[in-house]
């Protein structure tokens, strides 16, 4: 009798099924996923983790342009650790609350949307409070360019904050996909801060003539001018067109000649 409760207990026992996993579990896998995606995952990432109407919206309808310039692009090096804070699940929409620590990315807090498609929960769009927290993180941790002033940094982050959500969205979209129209969007962005930009702009001359081998007076006295007369005509954004626009190159030349003219005493 004893001998059978045993082999009883013993066909009994074993551990029990895994309890499959809630929605919102599901989601905060999917999120972490594409969070912590490498440039190597891109394809993964572009073909299964993100949804149709995000890969027309960012993309354009391109799903290799997704995978040829993807949502993570590591080549910038460190961009901080993304954390997955909290996850609401209302029927086949979710919403993620994602921040990222340390890195260029630090800083960056905000709402990331996903939808089920295909059987499977995908990143469906970026929430303009994510955007904006990100391109606040961008503009902090840059130091290239006119960027590498610090008035250039406290003016753009100040009209970042109340960059229109339309304008905002285009800008990050065309710098993800690599779009080549992100350059005249970054000098339109840039001239919204006529002041440090112009100084920028006088800085960069200045430097050119400097190794040219003029003389350190001369070259004092053309980054003094260039940075009034340029704040003072606003040109300093058609310098930084000056390359690809015959216009902007004769605007541009008018002001250095008038620079000369200013400093000519200086040679």
């Amino acid at each position: 009798m004893l001998g059978g409760v045993l082999a009883l207990c013993a066909c009994g026992g074993g551990d029990p099924k895994p309890k499959p996993a809630t929605p919102a579990e599901q989601v905060r896998a999917a999120a972490t996923k594409v969070l912590n995606s490498k440039e190597a995952d891109a394809k993964a990432v572009c073909t299964t983790l993100v949804t149709e109407r995000l890969i027309d919206e960012v993309y354009k309808g391109d799903r290799q342009a997704c995978i040829d310039s993807p949502i993570n692009d590591d080549e910038e090096g460190d961009p901080g650790k993304p954390k997955v804070e909290s996850v609401t699940v209302e029927g086949a929409r979710a919403d993620v609350v994602s921040s990222v620590e340390g890195g260029s990315g630090d800083g960056t807090r905000g709402t990331l949307l996903f939808a089920r498609e295909g059987g499977g929960w995908k990143l469906d769009r970026f929430g303009i409070d994510y955007l904006r927290s990100a391109f606040a993180a961008a503009i902090k941790s840059t130091d290239e360019g006119a960027l590498s002033l610090p008035q250039m940094k406290t003016c753009l982050a100040a009209k970042a904050e109340k960059m229109r959500e339309a304008q905002l969205r285009r800008f990050i979209y065309q710098s993800i996909r690599d779009d080549p129209k992100v350059k005249a969007t970054t000098i339109e962005l840039a001239g919204r801060c006529p002041e440090p930009l112009a100084r920028f702009v006088s800085i960069q001359i200045g430097d050119a003539l400097a190794k040219d081998g003029e003389k350190p007076a001369y070259v004092r006295c053309i980054k003094d001018q260039l940075e009034f007369l340029l704040g003072v005509t606003g040109l300093a954004d058609e310098a930084l067109k000056a390359g690809d626009d015959e216009l902007s190159a004769t605007a541009l030349r008018a002001v250095l000649e008038g620079a000369d003219k200013n400093c000519k005493d200086k040679k």
